[in-house]
């Protein structure tokens, strides 16, 4: 090269470290991005300590308001704070789960960016996270399910939310947002009463109510509710004494059966045949075939097993083959 003209040299290879933020562009923009998932999920583990703190101090709080309510005779505002109580209490214990299912998912990120399906035993922990983010009140669990919509679509988040596909029954049940069932409201009006040594018993209406099974929500409690198998329907279904018993509907008629046509229809039975008046059932008799004389054979028939033919009989046969022209 001349003077004026600079001198080439090679291009240098991008160090490894920019080749690794390049792919992490790539997977924030396009793709499921496993370091994006473990920092959101970390955080989230974080902000649900932080929740369960808060609703720990607020449980405290509330119990002492329901205990002086309950010593100042107004029950009915007690009864309503106390569902806030039972509501918190089962929040608590969602965000528990919660923080193991992230601590499982956090364990399983490299594994799920690698494989195109779901790990079998990261599976029920994801359809959770997915279900649980909108109603834990927490932006990382959210940026989470966004990241699983990248890595498996939108349907499979859609579907999770919807028919809860694979998700946790206990955190379906304790974030939900039904009423609390009667006995379980005054089990813990007796328990605060108890704790803050106020003179508080229900009335006689309310265990009767308990006892007949009577009060309450009426929808299957899902989960592991407190002291109630899982599948228990509360209230349990009474029937009403005074009511008469309905009389069983018959079955409706259907339409009468088609029989199909065609080389495919089937065989159908002919008409009975039914004899005329006077047929005995026996045929014409017909006359005896002439007699054969004993010991003479049909022509052509073979004869019986042991009449072997004599030595000369056998040589006529033979001269007679021979005469026969080819």
């Amino acid at each position: 090269p001349s003077a004026s003209q600079p001198r080439a040299f090679p291009q240098p290879s991008p160090p490894l470290h920019l080749c690794t933020l390049q792919t992490l562009l790539l997977y924030a923009m396009f793709g499921f991005d496993p370091v994006k998932v473990k920092a959101n999920l970390k955080m989230a583990i974080q902000r649900f300590k932080l929740h369960k703190n808060k609703l720990v101090n607020m449980v405290k709080r509330d119990k002492k308001v329901i205990a002086d309510l309950l010593a100042n005779g107004k029950e009915g505002l007690a009864r309503i704070k106390v569902e806030g109580v039972i509501r918190s209490d089962m929040h608590i214990e969602a965000f528990e789960l919660l923080e193991l299912y992230c601590e499982l998912v956090m364990a399983r990120a490299e594994m799920i960016a690698r494989d195109k399906t779901i790990p079998s035993d990261a599976l029920e922990a994801v359809c959770t996270l997915i279900f649980a983010a909108p109603m834990a009140e927490c932006e990382e669990l959210m940026e989470v399910r966004k990241q699983f919509g990248k890595k498996y679509g939108k349907e499979f988040v859609e579907d999770v939310a919807k028919n809860l596909t694979h998700v946790n029954d206990r955190v379906v049940h304790k974030l939900s947002i039904e009423a609390p069932p009667l006995p379980l409201v005054i089990g813990y009006l007796k328990s605060i009463a108890s704790d803050h040594k106020v003179d508080w018993a229900p009335s006689d209406e309310d265990d009767a109510l308990i006892a007949d099974g009577v009060g309450g929500t009426s929808n299957v409690i899902q989960g592991d509710p407190p002291d109630m198998p899982q599948g228990t329907v509360w209230p349990p279904v009474r029937a009403n004494e005074d009511m008469p018993a309905m009389p069983a509907m018959p079955p409706m008629p259907g339409p009468p059966p088609t029989q199909p046509s065609g080389p495919f229809a089937p065989f159908q039975d002919p008409a009975p045949f039914f004899p005329p008046q006077g047929f005995s059932g026996q045929g014409p008799e017909f006359p005896e075939a002439p007699g054969r004389p004993a010991g003479a054979a049909a022509q052509g028939e073979p004869q019986e097993q042991g009449d072997v033919p004599d030595f000369d009989e056998l040589t006529k046969r033979f001269e007679n083959l021979k005469k026969r022209k080819p």
